[in-house]
């Protein structure tokens, strides 16, 4: 099961905020054309030999954001700055609820 978030308690339940349509639609438009022209998903570059490589990229995007931000429903960017011994509800997304 992948886009799967744990609580605390150690519940699951699928992602509110990453779904599975969302991912396919967001890899196949990184993959073909890009984000701003210079930077396109890796998926083997239309080459049979190479889309293993492609594969394996993916597999290490997607583990990467599984740890960082899926598995607790949150932003893909974890900030731990805080404020006044605080986390401000102004950094990314609000701290995983931390705010």
């Amino acid at each position: 099961k992948i886009l799967i978030v744990k609580t605390q308690s150690g519940l699951s339940y699928p992602s509110v905020r990453y779904t599975f349509d969302m991912m396919i639609q967001s890899l196949e438009k990184m993959g073909q054309g890009g984000y701003g022209g210079e930077f396109e998903f890796y998926l083997g570059g239309g080459q049979i030999d190479l889309y293993f490589y492609g594969l394996v990229n993916f597999a290490a995007f997607l583990a990467n954001a599984m740890v960082e931000s899926i598995s607790n429903d949150t932003c893909d960017e974890l900030n731990i700055q805080q404020v006044a011994g605080k986390y401000a509800i102004s950094n990314s997304c609000g701290q995983e609820g931390w705010c």
